[in-house]
C-alpha cells in the first residue's frame, strides 16, 4: 500500500502468497480481502496492517477460480467473480470463516472470461474479458434475460468500478487530523495506525528510523568464495535483473550456512579461519567465532524453534549439536565421510548425507536416536540438502551423479528431480513453487518450476555459486505450540522428542545424565500420547488401520531404548477382503474398506516396488498379480507383503495391464513396447503370446471370466478398444471412431457393457461388448487426467493422475466428489474393486466384478443389438443450464462461432475448439490459445454430464469425406507415420523420466549416466528434436479432412 502521491510505501504482507488476484478494502471496519489460486484456491482477509490474516473460504471441491471482489458495505457481503464456473458468488462477512455458506448470484451464461466486478444498489457490473463487454445485471433478479450488455469492442475490458458517493459513506477516521499523529503512513484504524516506508522501521518513540538491517525477508541467499549475496525470491519473474543482486558480507563461505529469522542472526563456516563464526544481520555488525578448530564442515543447519545448531565435520567424521550460542557441544552421531545435513522441527527429524564407501542418506531424532537409512542405493556423493516443510519432502544434490532427487521424510516415494549434463551443484532450496539451485562450475543460479516440471530461469553470476537458502519467515514460521524443553530439567542440550524435553550431554558436561528413551512411533503402531515412553515405562499402543495386534500385553521400555516386543510382532496386516478396492501408484499399492462407512486408504505393506502399471487380485490364491514398467516383470505378492516371487522377469519391456483368472490358473497381460498380449500359466509355465498383431500401445486389460473374452484399450495411432477370446480366436474391434487416449476400461457384466476413459478428450463413454449403443456419459474436468476406472452398482471410480485424486460419479444423477480426499499417495494410476463371491455362486470372481453373480452369458462375435429390454445405465443425464443456455442476442458482442480453449497436462499441451454443444478435440504441435493481446488465457472450464449428441462430434464423420480421407491417411503416414517413442509414453501417462540439460538449460536426450543405465532402450532422439508423435499426425490428417 502507499500514500495517494506514492511518497510512502509499505509491504502489507508478503508471506503464503503464490497467486493473489482481487482485492478489496473495507476502511470502517479496518479489513482487507483478497484472492489466491495456489496451492489451493481461496479466499482471504486480514487487518489493514496485515495482521490476523485469516481464510474465510477455501478448497477445491468449493471454489473454481476466484478472480475480481467487491464490497457492499451496507449489509456488508464480499461477491467475486469465479472464471472456472463462469458464476458470480458471494458469502456474509458475519458468517464462521471456514463456515461460510457460499451463495451463488448468477450463472447462467454470458461469462466466459468474468474479470473484475463492481456494484451499486441495484446492479451488478462484470467485465467480461473474453467477449469485449460489461455485462450489467440487476441485483434482485439476476438472471440472463434481465441482463444488459455494454460492448468495449475492440478494446478488452479489464478493471471496473462504479463511482458513486454511497460507496465510501463518512466514518470516524483518525488519519484526518494531523496524519493521525504518524510520521509517514497512517491507518484508520483503532490501533497500532502508523507505519513506515520500505528502507524505515518505527522506533521505540513511534517514530520512523532508518532500516539498518542488512537484509529484509523474501530474499535468496548465495554464498561464493568471496561474499554472500542475496536476491528477490521472485528473481524468475523479473524482466530487468538490473540492480537485484545485493552483496552485503564478505566472507570466504564453502561449506555451508543457516539462518535464524527472528534472532536475524546467520551461522556460517568459514575455511580459512577453520570456524563455525555467527553475525548479526545489522549493519555494522561483524563475524564472532562460535566454534573453532573445525578443518571441514560439509553442513550447516538451525532448529530454530529449540535453538540447535547442527553441523557435520568432514575430517572427524561426526554429526555435531550445540546451542545457538555455542554451549553444550556434543556429538549426535559418528558417520563416515558425513556431508549435508538438514533438519525438520515441526516433525523432530535430522537427516543427513555421507559419501565414502558407504554413501547413503540416514534420519534420526533431533538427539540422534533410532538412526534410520533412507537411501543407501544409487547414491554417490549427497553434498547439499533442504526440506519442503509444506509438502514434508527431502530434496538433496548428488555430485557423484550430477543428480537432483528428493524423498518423502518417512524414507517413501523416491524421485528424481534433475539431471545436469555435467558440472557440479553448490547449494539447494526451496520455497513455494520452485526449487532453487547453483552451478558452481557453470556459474549458475537456477529457478526450477514445480507446477511446469522445467527451468523457468537461468542466471549468470559473478563468482562461482556454493550454498544457497532461501530467507523468509515461510521457511521458519513462528512456533505457536509448547516446547516440551521448556520445562525439561537438563544439564546439556535439550531437545524435543516425542513430546517430552530430551537431554543431550555435552562433550564438556559433566553432570548431565542422559534417560533412556523408547520411540513413540514404532513399525504400523504408536504408543498413546498420555504415556512418557522412558525407561521402565508401561504403555499401551494402537496399530495401524489396517493391522491388528498379535498381544494384549503392554509395551515396557527397556534400558536399551527398545520396546520389549519386537516391532515386526507387535501388529500384523489384517484387512477384510469381502468388498474392498486397490488403488495403484508407482512405488504402492492402496486398500480401501468399501464396507466401511469411513472409506479410508491403507498402504500395503509389499516392498520393492518401483514403478508399478498394472495388477489384478485373485481370490483363489489371495494374491496381488503385478506389473512393474522398470524392473520389467510380472510378480505376485500377498496382501501382507509375504511370499513375493517373481513369475516373468525377461522379454519385458513395458509391461502394463494385468488379469488373472484364478479357475483356469491362467495370468494375461499387456505389453505396449513389446506389442504382445501374452499369457502364462499360474504355476509359471506355458507362456505364449496371445496377441501378436496390430496392437500400438495397449495399457488397460479386462477379463470377462465367465464368458472368457479379454478386452483392451489402445491409445496408439488409431486409439480403439477390442476384445478376443482367451484362446486367441474371434478378435474384433468394438469401438474406435473419435478416439485419443482411452486409458481406463471398467465392464459391467450385468448389463454387459464396456466403460472407458480418454485421458485427452475428457470424457467417459460406455457401450455394449459388441459396440452398439455407445454414447459418452459424463465429461471430465479439463484439468483432470483419467487413468483408471472401476464399477460398482451405484458409482463409477476414476482416478485422476495430474490431480492425484480418486473421483466417484453416481451412475444416477452423474455427479461428481472427491471419493478420498485425505488420500496421500505420489500419484494415483490403476484402480479396481473387488467383492468376494459367494459359497452358491458359480461364476468366480473377477478384477471388474460382476455387480450380480449370475451374469448373462453374451455372444462373442454374432450378437446383435439389444433390445429396448436391454438394462441400460440410465437415461441420458441432463444437459447442464449452461450448455442450454442461448447466446445473446445478436446487438451483443457475445456472439461467437467457436471458441478455443487450450490446456496443459503435464506438459503436453491439449486444444479444444467448441462449437456450440458440439465439440471436436485435436491434438498437435502447435496451438492457438484463446488469448488477446494482454496475453491472459483462460483456464479450462469444468466438466458436466453430456447427453447423446455430443458423441456425435467425436464419431461422426461425413460419407462424403472417407475417399479423401483415405488418400491422406496413406499419404501423411508416408511422411509422419512414425512408431511412439518411450518418451511418447511417459507424456501420456504422466511419469517423469529422466531429462538432461546442458549448460544453457536445453534439454539434452541420450546422455549416459549411471542410475539411468538400464534405460538405454527408452529410444531418447539425441538430435534434441521432438518426434512427430502419433497425435501430430492425427491433427494433420483431421485438419486436411476438414
Amino acid at each position: 500500500m502507499s500514500d495517494y502521491d506514492g511518497k510512502y510505501h509499505h509491504v502489507v504482507d508478503k508471506t503464503g502468497h503464490s497467486e493473489p488476484i482481487g482485492i478489496a478494502v473495507d476502511p470502517i471496519n479496518g479489513k482487507l480481502y483478497w484472492a489466491d489460486w495456489k496451492p489451493i484456491p481461496r479466499i482471504e482477509s486480514a487487518t489493514l496492517m496485515g495482521e490476523n490474516r485469516t481464510i474465510l473460504v477455501s478448497g477445491d471441491d468449493i471454489l473454481g477460480l476466484p478472480y475480481g471482489l467487491t464490497l457492499d458495505l451496507s449489509i456488508r457481503r464480499l461477491y467475486w467473480t469465479d472464471v472456472y464456473e463462469e458464476a458470480l458468488y458471494s458469502i456474509d462477512l458475519d458468517g464462521i470463516p471456514g463456515q461460510m455458506e457460499i451463495k451463488l448470484e448468477y450463472d447462467e451464461g454470458g461469462l466466459y472470461f468474468p474479470f473484475f466486478i463492481t456494484l451499486n444498489k441495484d446492479y451488478f457490473f462484470i467485465s467480461e474479458h473474453e467477449y469485449e463487454y460489461i455485462m450489467i445485471l440487476p441485483r434482485d433478479n439476476a438472471t440472463y434475460v434481465n441482463a444488459a450488455f455494454l460492448s468495449t469492442s475492440p478494446k478488452i475490458p479489464m478493471g471496473v468500478d462504479y463511482m458513486d458517493v454511497t460507496k465510501q459513506p463518512p466514518h470516524n477516521n483518525i488519519c484526518a487530523v494531523d496524519n493521525g499523529g504518524c510520521d509517514q503512513l497512517c491507518i484508520s484504524t483503532a490501533t497500532n495506525h502508523c507505519l513506515c516506508t520500505a528502507g524505515y522501521v518505527m522506533a521505540d518513540n513511534g517514530t520512523c528510523v532508518e532500516d539498518t538491517h542488512l537484509i529484509e525477508g523474501h530474499r535468496v541467499l548465495i554464498a561464493d568464495s568471496v561474499e554472500i549475496c542475496s536476491a528477490p525470491v521472485n528473481l524468475a519473474s523479473i524482466q530487468d535483473l538490473s540492480g537485484t543482486l545485493n552483496c552485503f558480507l564478505n566472507a570466504t563461505v564453502t561449506g555451508s550456512f543457516d539462518y535464524d529469522f527472528q534472532q536475524e542472526m546467520l551461522y556460517a563456516y568459514v575455511p580459512s579461519d577453520q570456524a563455525i563464526k555467527t553475525v548479526r544481520l545489522r549493519e555494522g555488525e561483524t563475524f564472532k567465532v562460535l566454534h573453532g578448530d573445525i578443518q571441514g564442515v560439509g553442513g550447516i543447519a538451525l532448529d530454530w524453534i529449540s535453538s540447535a545448531l547442527y553441523w557435520t565435520e568432514t575430517t572427524t567424521n561426526r554429526v555435531m549439536v550445540s546451542t545457538t550460542q555455542g554451549l553444550h557441544k556434543s556429538i549426535i552421531a559418528n558417520v563416515n565421510s558425513p556431508l549435508a545435513i538438514a533438519v525438520h522441527p515441526l516433525k523432530g527429524y535430522l537427516f543427513w548425507g555421507a559419501g565414502g564407501a558407504n554413501p547413503c542418506i540416514e534420519r534420526s531424532t533431533l538427539s540422534g536416536r533410532h538412526r534410520i537409512k533412507l537411501v543407501i542405493d544409487d547414491i554417490i556423493d549427497p553434498v547439499a540438502m533442504v526440506i519442503d516443510y509444506n509438502h514434508d519432502r527431502l530434496y538433496w544434490v548428488d555430485n557423484g551423479q550430477n543428480l537432483i532427487e528428493s524423498i518423502g521424510v518417512d524414507g517413501i516415494f523416491r524421485t528424481f528431480v534433475y539431471a545436469s549434463y555435467g558440472g557440479r551443484f553448490g547449494g539447494i532450496a526451496v520455497f513455494q513453487d520452485f526449487l532453487i539451485w547453483t552451478e558452481t562450475d557453470y556459474r549458475k543460479l537456477v529457478f526450477y518450476n514445480h507446477d511446469k516440471d522445467a527451468i523457468e530461469k537461468r542466471f549468470s553470476m559473478p563468482d562461482p555459486p556454493g550454498p544457497v537458502r532461501v530467507y523468509d519467515e515461510e521457511i521458519q514460521p513462528k512456533f505457536n505450540g509448547t516446547n516440551p524443553c521448556s520445562y525439561a530439567v537438563c544439564f546439556g542440550l535439550c531437545v524435543p522428542y516425542n513430546g517430552v524435553g530430551d537431554c543431550v550431554c555435552g562433550i564438556d558436561d559433566g553432570n548431565c545424565t542422559r534417560d533412556v528413551y523408547c520411540p513413540r512411533q514404532i513399525e504400523h503402531a504408536s504408543v498413546h500420547d498420555d504415556c512418557d515412553p522412558r525407561q521402565g515405562a508401561n504403555c499401551s499402543y494402537t496399530c495401524d488401520v489396517g493391522f491388528q495386534p498379535t498381544s494384549n500385553k503392554r509395551l515396557i521400555c527397556t534400558e536399551t531404548g527398545d520396546w520389549d516386543i519386537s516391532d515386526n510382532t507387535l501388529c500384523v496386516f489384517g484387512v477384510s477382503t469381502e468388498y474392498f478396492m486397490l488403488i495403484g501408484s508407482p512405488q504402492a499399492i492402496h486398500y480401501v474398506d468399501l464396507t466401511s462407512s469411513t472409506p479410508t486408504a491403507v498402504t500395503l505393506p509389499i516392498e520393492d516396488l518401483v514403478y508399478v502399471l498394472g495388477f489384478d487380485y485373485s481370490y483363489g490364491d489371495n494374491m496381488i498379480y503385478l506389473t512393474d514398467l522398470f524392473l520389467e516383470t510380472v510378480s505376485r505378492v500377498s496382501l501382507d507383503g509375504q511370499n513375493a516371487e517373481v513369475m516373468v522377469d525377461s522379454n519385458l519391456l513395458y509391461p502394463d495391464g494385468i488379469e488373472v483368472d484364478s479357475r483356469n490358473g491362467k495370468v494375461y497381460w499387456v505389453d505396449s513396447d513389446t506389442d504382445l498380449l501374452e499369457v502364462i500359466n499360474l504355476d509359471g509355465t506355458g507362456r505364449r503370446p496371445l496377441v501378436v498383431y496390430d496392437l500400438d500401445e495397449p495399457r488397460a486389460l479386462v477379463l470377462d471370466e465367465h464368458n472368457q473374452v479379454l478386452y483392451w484399450t489402445d491409445w496408439g495411432f488409431d486409439a480403439k478398444v477390442e476384445k478376443v477370446n482367451v484362446d486367441g480366436t474371434e478378435r474384433e474391434v468394438v469401438a474406435s471412431q473419435g478416439m485419443s487416449h482411452p486409458l481406463g476400461l471398467a465392464l459391467d457384466s450385468k448389463e454387459g457393457r464396456l466403460y472407458w476413459c480418454d485421458s485427452t478428450l475428457d470424457v467417459l463413454e460406455s457401450c455394449y461388448t459388441n459396440g452398439t449403443d455407445r454414447k459418452i456419459l459424463y465429461r471430465l474436468e479439463p484439468e483432470q487426467a483419467c487413468y483408471g476406472l472401476a464399477l460398482t452398482d451405484d458409482y463409477i471410480y476414476y482416478t485422476d493422475y495430474v490431480g492425484v485424486k480418486v473421483h466417484r460419479l453416481n451412475r444416477t444423477t452423474f455427479t461428481s466428489e472427491n471419493f478420498l480426499p485425505d488420500l496421500q499417495t505420489e500419484d494415483t494410476l490403476d484402480i479396481k474393486i473387488y467383492r468376494k463371491p459367494s459359497a452358491t455362486t458359480s461364476s468366480p470372481s473377477t478384477s471388474t466384478p460382476p455387480i450380480s453373480t449370475t451374469p448373462p452369458i453374451m455372444a462373442k462375435t454374432t450378437t446383435s443389438a439389444p433390445s429396448t429390454s436391454t438394462p441400460s445405465i440410465s437415461t441420458t443425464p441432463p444437459i447442464m443450464a449452461k450448455t442450454t443456455t442461448s447466446p445473446p442476442s445478436t446487438s451483443t458482442p457475445l456472439i461467437m462461432e467457436t471458441t478455443t480453449v487450450t490446456k496443459t497436462t503435464r506438459g503436453r499441451e491439449e486444444t479444444t475448439t467448441e462449437m456450440g454443444q458440439e465439440t471436436t478435440m485435436t491434438m498437435g504441435l502447435t496451438t492457438s490459445e484463446n488469448t488477446k493481446s494482454t496475453g491472459v488465457a483462460k483456464p479450462s472450464k469444468p466438466g458436466s454430464p453430456v447427453g447423446d449428441e455430443d458423441a456425435k462430434a467425436l464419431i461422426g464423420i461425413g460419407v462424403g469425406s472417407l475417399v479423401l480421407s483415405a488418400l491422406i491417411v496413406i499419404l501423411a503416414s508416408v511422411y509422419f507415420c512414425r512408431r511412439r517413442t518411450r518418451q511418447d509414453k511417459y507424456d501420456i501417462r504422466g511419469i517423469e523420466p529422466p531429462v538432461f540439460y546442458n549448460v544453457d538449460g536445453d534439454r539434452v536426450r541420450g546422455v549416459s549416466n549411471p542410475v539411468y543405465d538400464n534405460m538405454e532402450s527408452f529410444n531418447f532422439e539425441s538430435s534434441g528434436e521432438q518426434p512427430i508423435t502419433p497425435a501430430a499426425d492425427t491433427n494433420v490428417e483431421k485438419a486436411a479432412i476438414s
